[in-house]
């Protein structure tokens, strides 16, 4: 299993590294952000990707206001929750408990909360 295991980092630089290990893995990518509160970050998630990439990918000539993959809710086989955002090649995963995603995939372990920049969202560090 690749993994990060991240403390008290701010939450706008794991939303930069998490998004670039699936994007920058030539279309194929996944990466997992495990925490204590995978729901609410993945809406986090969505709110920042329209922040930083929705107007540059609107030059480029993307035309939705949305995410562009779309979003799975479920259990896995072990019990977790998870949030899936997601196409034939790339998932963006959020889940409650540590998985492995296998070799050159990178689970993102929150191990204790971090922050925004302005203190209006907490990713909350995953039970182990």
């Amino acid at each position: 299993m690749s993994s990060v295991t991240i403390k008290n980092v701010w939450l706008e630089y794991i939303m930069e590294w998490f998004y670039f290990s699936v994007t920058e893995s030539c279309g194929d990518g996944a990466a997992a952000i495990c925490c204590g509160n995978p729901k609410e970050t993945s809406e986090y998630f969505i709110q920042w990707w329209k922040k930083r990439w929705l107007p540059t990918m609107k030059k480029r000539g993307y035309k939705k206001d949305e995410f562009f993959h779309s979003k799975e809710e479920y259990t896995g086989q072990n019990g977790e929750s998870i949030v899936n955002y997601h196409d034939s090649n790339e998932n963006f995963i959020f889940c409650d408990q540590i998985i492995d995603l296998g070799h050159g995939d990178v689970s993102f372990i929150i191990e204790s909360a971090c922050k925004t920049f302005d203190s209006n969202f907490t990713c909350l560090g995953v039970n182990k």
